[in-house]
C-alpha cells in the first residue's frame, strides 16, 4: 500500500476538497460520512458508516412526542389516527 500525500486549502467557510486520487484509493463517494478528530494537533479523517438502530429511533420519538404533550395512551393513538388519516388524504390526492 502506497502513502498518498496530497495538500488542500482551507476555504472560507473552513471547507477543504479532498482530492481525486485520495477519494479513489479510499472509495469515498458523494454522500459518504466522515469522522473528522484532532488530537494534539493532528487531524485525522475517517469514513464512517452510520448505522440506524431502530429501537433508538422509536425511543427518540416516543420521548419527544411526550414531550410534546402526548402522555397518554389515548393521546397517543389520536395522533396516530391523524397522521394515518392526513397520510391517506395525501395519498388519494396524488393518485388522482
Amino acid at each position: 500500500m502506497q502513502a498518498i500525500e496530497e495538500i488542500v486549502k482551507i476555504g472560507e467557510k473552513g471547507q477543504i476538497s479532498l482530492p481525486v486520487k485520495i477519494r479513489e484509493s479510499a472509495d469515498l463517494k458523494e454522500g459518504d460520512f466522515l469522522l473528522v478528530n484532532e488530537i494534539n494537533g493532528i487531524v485525522m479523517i475517517r469514513r464512517i458508516k452510520p448505522e440506524v438502530d431502530a429501537l433508538d429511533f422509536f425511543a427518540d420519538f416516543g420521548r419527544r412526542i411526550e414531550e410534546a404533550g402526548y402522555d397518554s395512551r389515548e393521546k397517543r393513538r389520536k395522533l396516530v389516527d391523524e397522521i394515518k388519516e392526513e397520510v391517506s388524504k395525501k395519498w388519494l390526492k396524488e393518485q388522482s
